[in-house]
């Protein structure tokens, strides 16, 4: 494994992790479904251009198997932008570092990869840290701490394990397609679904996509699409065909650490004892699950 394939997984990280804090800062004005499609079609038009010009034309079969995995993409961000609208940054960035472990469990099973012993207590440990991180809002919900909803708990959860599954699916599609293949195929799927979700939106609750639009809302967007997804998921997947896909699980460290940090700095999110403990297990199950890299 190239040393430059890690610093192009860890740099992505690190513009992962301003995502979360992005995002929520974009909710204060947008609803969750008109700021995804928005940013993912803006998105598809700079780089979709940019793939087509320099790319020859791609038939149906070389193109089918990117396109069912960016499925799993798409609905991931889904679960993520409703689950962040309920919830805050840090409880996210928590409950998502589960994903490694996920990621070693299921690559075990459908990459063949080896699993140990220790990734066995991995799975206890990140399981008990899961327990405690989503439902801390039943503990600490009543006494005003910004701890977030068990909904929006929940659905962190669900994106943790659709996610960890597209990781697992993109490893095995990267080793025969291109990483602008892959990118574009993400881009198109992800915009097509936010954006029959936000006409259905539109048509039958006359719901307006941009409602509540101001400047903040154009310089989150400015971002998201420059920095947060045509930049990180280029290079997310990039990495992934230099790497491993247990690598890449190892490097939401960097992720859930500067996520915390910002949500901390500009949401206040209350850094609970359930949160230092949880967070400890699921990291710790993290560190097992990618010991084998």
């Amino acid at each position: 494994m190239g040393s430059m394939g890690k610093i192009i997984v860890l740099v992505a990280a690190i513009l992962a992790g301003t995502t979360g804090p992005v995002l929520k800062l974009g909710l204060d004005s947008l609803s969750p479904i008109s700021l995804m499609f928005i940013r993912f079609s803006i998105a598809s038009l700079i780089f979709g251009t940019i793939y087509l010009i320099r790319n020859k034309p791609r038939k149906w079969e070389h193109l089918k198997e990117p396109f069912k995995v960016s499925f799993l993409s798409a609905f991931a961000l889904i679960l993520v932008i409703l689950g962040l609208s309920k919830t805050t940054v840090s409880n996210m960035q928590a409950i998502l570092s589960i994903r490694p472990l996920i990621i070693a469990i299921g690559a075990y099973h459908l990459l063949g990869e080896r699993v140990s012993k220790a990734k066995k207590i991995g799975l206890v440990s990140g399981l008990l840290g899961l327990l405690i991180i989503v439902f801390q809002p039943a503990v600490y919900g009543e006494n005003g701490l910004s701890v977030g909803s068990l909904e929006g708990n929940l659905l962190m959860l669900g994106s943790a394990f659709v996610s960890a599954l597209y990781t697992i699916k993109s490893k095995r599609v990267s080793d025969t397609h291109l990483a602008q293949t892959m990118t574009f195929t993400t881009f198109i799927v992800t915009s097509v679904l936010f954006g029959l979700i936000a006409l259905g939106r539109h048509y039958f609750l006359d719901i307006s996509l941009l409602e509540g639009f101001n400047a903040q809302s154009a310089w989150v967007l400015a971002y998201l699409v420059l920095f947060s997804t045509l930049l990180m998921f280029y290079m997310y997947i990039l990495g992934l065909k230099k790497t491993s896909a247990t690598f890449v699980g190892i490097s939401q460290y960097v992720q859930f650490l500067v996520t915390v940090i910002l949500g901390i700095i500009f949401f206040r999110d209350s850094v609970t004892p359930m949160f230092i403990v949880g967070s400890g297990l699921i990291l710790f199950a993290a560190y097992l699950g990618g010991n084998s890299d």
